[in-house]
């Protein structure tokens, strides 16, 4: 897949100061190579990273590399993203591919209750 240069890839040993350190919300995309579905949402991400510049972190974690972060957030299905905020899970879920303003709306509300 190619990779946008406002999306960095996550791998287990950056995973604390990209993710948790992060003094922002960050989105990560949860995919894998093989997976046609991760391919097509690939255009929604990208424009979700600059759209969202500066307010999120997207990042990306290749589940067939990094199997222990995929056990610990319980992942089953590609894609999946996750938010994290304050280095916390929130427990938001949102699996296969769906429109811009699907994760538009989810993101917002998100981004509104971060600096509430």
């Amino acid at each position: 897949m190619r990779q946008s240069e406002m999306i960095h890839e996550v791998i287990a040993s950056n995973f604390r100061e990209e993710v948790v350190n992060s003094s922002v919300p960050v989105v990560i995309e949860f995919y894998a190579d093989w997976c046609p579905i991760c391919h097509a949402l690939e255009l929604v991400i990208q424009g979700l990273a600059e759209y969202y510049a500066w307010r999120a972190k997207f990042v990306r974690i290749d589940t067939d590399a990094e199997p222990e972060i995929v056990t610990v957030y319980g992942i089953k299905r590609r894609p999946t993203l996750v938010i994290i905020k304050n280095g916390i899970d929130t427990r938001e879920r949102i699996i296969g591919f769906n429109p811009e303003s699907f994760y538009k709306n989810i993101l917002d509300r998100i981004l509104l209750s971060a600096t509430s």
